[in-house]
């Protein structure tokens, strides 16, 4: 499904504050592992963060701000030399490597999907990948 621009723009936004938040409270890293008694508290707790649009569930609410990004039509990020955009500033990146600058974008990639063509770096990437053949809901 597709966010208007609008939409995501506040969902980001309340993001990052609720991000901002946590950096207040547990300094710069708000992610660390903090021996803090607030830390404790939310630990126990075993809070997810689930995405409203697809229903994909993250332990950490910085993951469900990265994917609320691929249900954006937002491209936020250009290449300098093309203008072409990107949603993400590692794909400029990439782009830049592989079009501009002519060098072959190789990765190992040993971990295969047997029901499709794509392939993976690390097993894990793998299995989650694989929900999308069987329905399941990985994040949970």
């Amino acid at each position: 499904r597709s966010l208007k621009s609008e939409d995501t723009a506040n969902n980001i936004d309340v993001m990052r504050k609720q991000t901002q938040v946590a950096r207040d409270l547990h300094g710069n890293n708000p992610f660390r592992v903090d021996q803090s008694k607030e830390f404790s508290d939310i630990k126990q707790t075993e809070e997810y963060f689930s995405c409203h649009l697809c229903g994909k569930t993250f332990r950490q609410k910085f993951k469900l701000l990265r994917h609320m990004i691929s249900h954006s039509s937002e491209k936020p990020f250009a290449c300098s030399i093309c203008k072409k955009l990107f949603k993400r500033k590692h794909e400029v990146t990439k782009h830049d490597r592989i079009v501009h600058q002519g060098r072959k974008y190789t990765v190992f990639k040993p971990y295969k999907c047997t029901l499709c063509p794509k392939a993976y770096t690390h097993l894990v990437a793998l299995e989650d990948h694989q929900y999308v053949h069987t329905g399941q809901k990985s994040h949970i």
